[in-house]
């Protein structure tokens, strides 16, 4: 006859199910069971201790093995025993211990919740599944991961392990590859800015400085113009005065030479000399050094012509009279000249 098929371990636990049984789980085993222990290829259920063990046959799955010692001990026992390894759930630690006493090494995952390979959580427990298989329920996620690496064996998880460790290796390369380029461009971001400032900012003082140095030559242009124009008004005034110096001294010399000739009236000599603008006038009266030429007679006129200049200029530059800023400087000046001519 032909060999029959084996139970898969999802046939076992829906015949567990159907015949109103529980498989005993523990975490002390690396089958997940209790009562089944690894032997080759195969899993053996045993009942009892080391010196009174009860062998109750082989299976090829360990939940079919634990079907075996769950028969072996009825439905109320393996519904108590199952009860109370759930009640007393192994610690995050103790799984670790036991993963090391047992050659195993627990699989870590960063993608996962729980932070181990094939582990989820339900509620308030921890689901343990390896591809298609489910490993059982347990209270931490390392117990949980302990199942699966009791699934693997020792050297199956040290290599899934090393896989994910690798992984998160570059993972972790990945990430500060990403930060340090992250930071790299954002130095470069903030030289660009540095920079743009910087450059804006000398602009900004070139254009103060051009436009300061505008202002500067503006200013010395003024006053190179000022200083011009008083220097040609100087020189128009010592002009003014040499000529009329001139004038006075040909004019003396003129009538030196007519002794027999009387000097024309006041009138005949200069009419238009009280008549000119009171600019002019006051002009005349300041800059001259003659005391005719200030009260606008040629020189030596007689007395009476000049007691006419003067009351006519007396009467235009008195400081009641005329507003001009010189007129009383002027009015002193013809005053002066005319005692001059009366005490001559």
């Amino acid at each position: 006859a032909a060999a029959a098929e084996p139970m898969t371990a999802a046939e076992a636990e829906q015949l567990a199910a159907d015949e109103g049984l529980a498989l005993v789980r523990s975490s002390q085993s690396q089958t997940g069971f209790k009562g089944v222990s690894k032997r080759g290829g195969r899993f053996a259920a045993v009942f009892g201790s080391h010196q009174s063990e009860e062998y109750l046959g082989m299976a090829a799955t360990a939940e079919e093995a634990a079907l075996l010692y769950a028969r072996h001990v009825g439905a109320e026992a393996s519904a108590a025993a199952a009860a109370a390894a759930e009640a007393e759930p192994m610690t995050a630690a103790e799984a670790k211990q036991l993963a090391a006493d047992e050659g195993l090494t627990l699989i870590p995952s960063s993608q996962s919740q729980t932070g181990f390979t094939g582990v989820s959580k339900h509620g308030s427990r921890f689901q343990a599944v390896f591809g298609h298989a489910h490993l059982g329920m347990a209270a931490t996620a390392e117990e949980a991961a302990l199942l699966i690496a009791r699934h693997l064996g020792a050297e199956a998880s040290a290599a899934a392990a090393a896989a994910a460790d690798g992984r998160e290796e570059a993972k972790r390369k990945r990430e500060e590859d990403a930060e340090d380029k992250a930071v790299a461009a954002a130095e470069k971001r903030a030289a660009a800015a540095a920079k743009k400032q910087a450059q804006k900012e000398a602009e900004k003082a070139r254009r103060e400085a051009q436009k300061e140095a505008q202002k500067e030559w503006l200013r010395r242009s003024q006053e190179e113009l000022a200083a011009r124009q008083r220097h040609a008004a100087e020189e128009q005034k010592r002009l003014l005065r040499e000529a009329a110096e001139r004038r006075d001294r040909e004019l003396g010399r003129e009538a030196a030479q007519r002794p027999g000739t009387s000097a024309p009236a006041a009138a005949e000599l200069d009419p238009l000399a009280t008549e000119q603008p009171i600019g002019a006038i006051i002009e005349r009266a300041l800059s001259s050094t003659c005391v005719y030429r200030r009260l606008g007679v040629p020189p030596h006129a007689p007395r009476e012509a000049c007691r006419a200049s003067f009351l006519q200029l007396a009467r235009r530059l008195h400081p009641d009279k005329c507003s001009h800023p010189h007129a009383k400087e002027a009015f002193a000046a013809v005053e002066e000249a005319f005692r001059a001519v009366e005490q001559a």
